[in-house]
């Protein structure tokens, strides 16, 4: 019943936040939705690059299952690369714990990211998949809320092919003074079994093309 309840605020919560457009450094289509899994480590580079083409921002991204329901997501650095130079953007660690499966919510995932940059930050997340149509149609649902902002990325997925996914997603955000923003971002996913996972979609809001590559072992 407690995690029943739980879940239904988390939920409604996130509803609240789809009524009301906002911001975010978005991440086409999340990669960290799903556990890493007992031992395994997933290695994860996310890219942005400006439709200029001037400049490229890395996030260098990784996980390691500590158990079948534990993880920890770690960004050891993210990095500018431009005409005037390299610039260091931060990093963070975000352990995370699943509480299992309820009905058609494939993950309840409960994280805590802390990280710094020009000074420490953190949030606490929410990570979940809504498989509306198993294996074809869902929904990716990623909630955030820190000391100065909620924010979201949410996912609809369309999965014509065992390999390739489909998908729209909308970033809101909305700041404790008021100030709401969003982004849209469609975008590509190809599944390549042991070879990884390739994503890439386009931020329409910052005119950014952003993705990564992940793989696991």
């Amino acid at each position: 019943m407690k995690k029943i309840i739980l879940i239904s605020v988390l939920i409604s919560t996130m509803l609240i936040m789809v009524i009301s457009p906002n911001t975010a450094n978005a991440v086409a289509f999340s990669p960290w939705v799903g556990m890493t899994g007992s031992g395994k480590v997933a290695i994860t580079p996310t890219f942005y690059i400006p439709t200029s083409f001037d400049s490229v921002t890395l996030d260098i991204v990784g996980g390691y299952g500590i158990s079948d329901n534990i993880d920890l997501q770690v960004n050891l650095s993210t990095i500018t690369f431009s005409s005037s130079g390299v610039e260091w953007g931060g990093a963070w660690v975000m352990p995370r714990y699943d509480f299992g499966k309820l009905s058609i919510l494939d993950y309840n995932i409960i994280a805590l990211q802390l990280g710094y940059s020009s000074g420490f930050w953190g949030s606490i997340q929410y990570h979940t998949m809504l498989n509306i149509l198993p294996s074809t149609i869902f929904i990716e649902l990623n909630l955030s809320a820190s000391l100065s902002s909620i924010s979201s990325i949410i996912a609809l997925v369309l999965k014509p092919l065992e390999f390739l996914s489909l998908y729209v997603e909308f970033d809101p955000s909305i700041s404790y003074s008021g100030h709401l923003s969003h982004t849209v971002i469609p975008g590509i996913d190809i599944n390549l079994g042991s070879g990884g996972e390739i994503n890439l979609g386009y931020d329409l809001g910052s005119s950014q093309i952003v993705g990564w590559y992940s793989i696991s072992f």
